[in-house]
């Protein structure tokens, strides 16, 4: 439109200057200055407002009809982006799970020690086994006695080729099978029962190991083993060793499969019945990914789970990768490890410990614990921290995030346990590792677990004996 407004004024300015100029020549007229701004710019700007007026004020009312009827449409889509969340919301929905035993080891110590340490807000030590660029010692969270094991594994020269990373890791992999040795031993036996009572393949399996049936078994003596009692069936058991994405490449699979299964049938389980996956999480999405895992665990009505987070970087190797990027890298090691089944899963003789709930799509905890009665619980009137927090308190977004979610509540900010520094730069699986030291608060209180990242998800270790709804 500006276009064709200059195209009129320059087209009358053209026609009235040629006119104005003949007809002063013709009377023989000497303008002055006044003369010539009035009839060489004021004149053809006055006809050319009067000429294209009509055409301005209609695109002028047109815009104007335009622009209220965008405003109205955005007004329209910003009513009905708040009425599809409403209308779509998904319904507030619990995952339950048993757990069967659960342990924990970090520098701080093992499962409730860590725990303590963490209130005392404990410092990491000079660790004169890792230097930086300038071959100064830096500050780590080493296991140390994770080294005196080392060192009297005879079996370490074996692994020789492989980093310090892996061998520290496998070394407290090995740990955290045998502490859930008593446990593995009770389901071992309930699989066999189990393959015995109701899959005849799985029977015939066992049948070729008669020892494995019954352990009074004499070779050069006939005899009749106990008969099978009903029970439960247990199909499998389900391995799962979590580790950090870039270890991708480098983690040896084989043979930490054939050293758990090789520790596995010390129970006397068969193969058939030993189900072994690693999973490699990076940061940015493994949160996201232990749900999914916890949910497909509470899906298996027939399978019991043994869990195993561990990540490791006190390695040279590492470190001097790392400090390319930062003079101040905090490595750290940690290791956590539970057997855990759905609450559908009997196992004989076998009771558990605690109760795990994810409580998904709650964007309003003190209407749950409302809900459920949990406020009249002593705990919320104590000091004693009893939700652990993964986040960096020492961003504000995400202390804000933390004080609107709980404003309704009961819970305070003395209630809430930061573990985030205690895991320094080894952040991988840091989330994970932090939700799992909820096994470890307290007996007798419901602990909870909070992320910024989920903020619709609460998490609750439960004492078996507190009823609550299942959804």
């Amino acid at each position: 439109m500006i276009k064709w407004i200059i195209g009129t004024f320059v087209s009358i300015f053209i026609l009235v200057s040629t006119a104005i100029i003949f007809y002063w020549r013709d009377i023989q007229h000497d303008p002055d200055t006044a003369d010539m701004l009035a009839f060489f710019v004021f004149l053809p700007l006055a006809i050319t407002l009067l000429l294209t007026s009509p055409f301005i004020i209609y695109s002028a009312v047109q815009r104007y009809k335009k622009r209220q009827e965008e405003q109205k449409q955005q007004e329209q889509a910003a009513l009905a982006q708040q009425q599809t969340p409403e209308e779509k919301a998904e319904p507030v929905r619990t995952v339950a799970l048993n757990l069967y035993s659960g342990y924990s080891q970090h520098a701080f110590g093992e499962n409730e020690q860590i725990v303590e340490e963490l209130k005392n807000f404990t410092s990491p030590e000079l660790d004169h086994q890792l230097l930086n660029a300038y071959g100064l010692p830096i500050l780590s969270y080493r296991i140390k006695d994770l080294d005196d094991e080392i060192e009297l594994d005879d079996d370490a020269d074996e692994y020789s080729v492989d980093s310090q990373r892996s061998l520290r890791m496998r070394r407290l992999v090995q740990q955290q099978l045998v502490q859930h040795s008593d446990v593995l031993m009770q389901i071992a036996e309930h699989l066999k029962q189990s393959a015995l009572f109701y899959d005849s393949e799985l029977a015939y399996q066992y049948r070729m190991h008669p020892g494995w049936i019954d352990p009074n078994h004499q070779e050069d003596e006939s005899f009749e083993p106990e008969p099978v009692q009903p029970v439960a069936r247990l199909n499998r058991i389900n391995i799962h060793v979590v580790l950090a994405e870039d270890l991708l490449h480098l983690w040896n699979e084989m043979d930490s499969q054939q050293m758990i299964i090789e520790f596995i049938q010390d129970f006397q389980v068969i193969p058939e019945q030993i189900h072994i996956e690693h999973h490699y999480w990076g940061s940015k999405n493994a949160y996201q990914d232990w749900f999914e895992l916890l949910e497909q665990t509470a899906a298996q009505t027939e399978d019991v789970s043994l869990i195993v987070l561990v990540d490791s970087e006190i390695d040279q190797d590492v470190i001097d990768e790392k400090t390319w990027l930062t003079d101040h890298y905090l490595p750290a090691e940690f290791v956590s490890s539970c057997i855990v089944a759905s609450t559908a899963v009997q196992i004989n003789q076998l009771e558990p410990f605690k109760m795990l709930q994810l409580v998904l799509n709650e964007k309003n905890i003190a209407h749950y614990l409302q809900q459920h009665q949990m406020t009249e619980l002593a705990q919320f009137d104590q000091e004693q921290p009893f939700v652990l927090m993964p986040d960096d308190p020492t961003q504000i977004k995400v202390v804000k995030q933390i004080g609107q979610s709980f404003a309704e509540s009961q819970i305070e900010t003395h209630h809430f346990l930061y573990t985030k520094q205690s895991i320094g730069h080894t952040q991988h699986l840091s989330k994970v590792f932090s939700f799992m030291l909820g096994m470890h608060l307290p007996e007798g209180i419901i602990s909870m677990i909070y992320s910024t990242e989920h903020p619709a998800t609460h998490v609750l270790f439960m004492p078996v004996s507190h009823e609550t709804p299942q959804g």
